[in-house]
């Protein structure tokens, strides 16, 4: 019995290291399938793709994106579109008038090879350098979004994390996230709506200049900072609402149900500050120079539980 137990001992070890020796020699690689529907055995630390001509990808408008994938949109002097996508997602990509759209199921997949391996889906789309886009949509529910050096008219993003940079938009920015942070940086537009159901939303070095901004965050903090607005509201059911350098043209409506609500605001001309805290304290500068009574903007600032701190920068 003793000799039966050593001997499987033995098989077990030595069909570890075989398992082993296999996946350093790419011996398990995903798969994917490419923009045709053809199976593609991915190569290991390699970037598998088949490249969409060049002239199709130079006339994209728009892009519709409606499958569980992480995305990101950028533009290139290669333009090109890699599309991943593990076996079961029943995923495609096509073009036509113009319009890019990527449809599928599920966001990934997994292989266990003594640890598991992360086999998402992803859609990087390099587009020409100075591209103008009709509108971006994008639809899923749990995908991470990044866009950079991108103009459009409007664009409508949801999913997991969404990262906009260098971003400009003549009308409206809609970002709805299900689970994961939203980032703009550096983003032109006449006015965002924004909602994140559990996670952070960050506004850096933006302008919004038309029409009321909406940021609306369940389960998460709010920071602002070098961000300008025609007017904003802002409520946050569990979390900080923090600011640096925030101007609105006409007014700002910010709420916080569990959480303080501080920072500082600038060009305070022609600016009245209302602060209210149920269950904290409030220690609000108040702007004196009233210079124009028809045209008076208001801040307003509220909590339920927490602190209201707001200075002049």
């Amino acid at each position: 019995m003793q000799n039966k137990y050593v001997i499987s001992l033995i098989v077990l070890f030595l069909g570890i290291i075989l398992i082993f020796v296999g996946f350093l020699h790419n011996g398990v690689r995903p798969l994917y399938f490419s923009n045709k529907h053809n199976l593609v055995i991915g190569l290991k630390n390699k970037h598998v793709y088949r490249k969409i001509n060049n002239q199709e990808v130079s006339g994209i408008k728009t892009i519709s994106i409606e499958n569980n994938s992480n995305v990101s949109i950028q533009p290139s002097s290669d333009p090109r579109i890699i599309f991943y996508n593990s076996k079961e997602n029943n995923s495609g990509l096509s073009i036509s008038n113009h319009e890019l759209r990527v449809t599928g199921n599920e966001n990934s997949g997994f292989m266990l090879v003594g640890l598991f391996q992360n086999v998402s889906n992803k859609t990087e789309i390099y587009l020409p350098e100075n591209v103008y886009l009709n509108y971006i949509h994008q639809y899923n529910q749990s995908g991470d979004v990044f866009i950079k050096d991108i103009n459009t008219k409007e664009m409508s993003l949801s999913g997991g994390s969404v990262h906009l940079q260098n971003v400009n938009a003549q009308g409206t920015i809609k970002i709805g996230s299900t689970d994961g942070d939203v980032h703009l940086s550096n983003v032109k537009a006449n006015n965002a709506i924004l909602n994140a159901d559990d996670g952070d939303i960050s506004i850096v070095n933006s302008i919004f200049n038309k029409g009321e901004s909406q940021i609306v965050d369940s389960d998460g903090d709010v920071t602002l900072k070098n961000a300008t607005f025609d007017s904003l509201y802002c409520n946050v059911s569990d979390g900080d609402i923090n600011f640096y350098n925030l101007l609105a043209n006409k007014k700002i409506n910010a709420q916080s149900e569990d959480g303080d609500i501080s920072g500082k605001i600038i060009n305070d001309k022609n600016v009245k500050i209302n602060a209210k805290s149920d269950d904290g304290s409030t220690n609000v500068y108040q702007p004196n120079n009233y210079t124009d009574p028809k045209h008076l903007k208001t801040y307003s600032f509220y909590t339920s539980d927490g602190d209201v701190n707001i200075s002049k920068r």
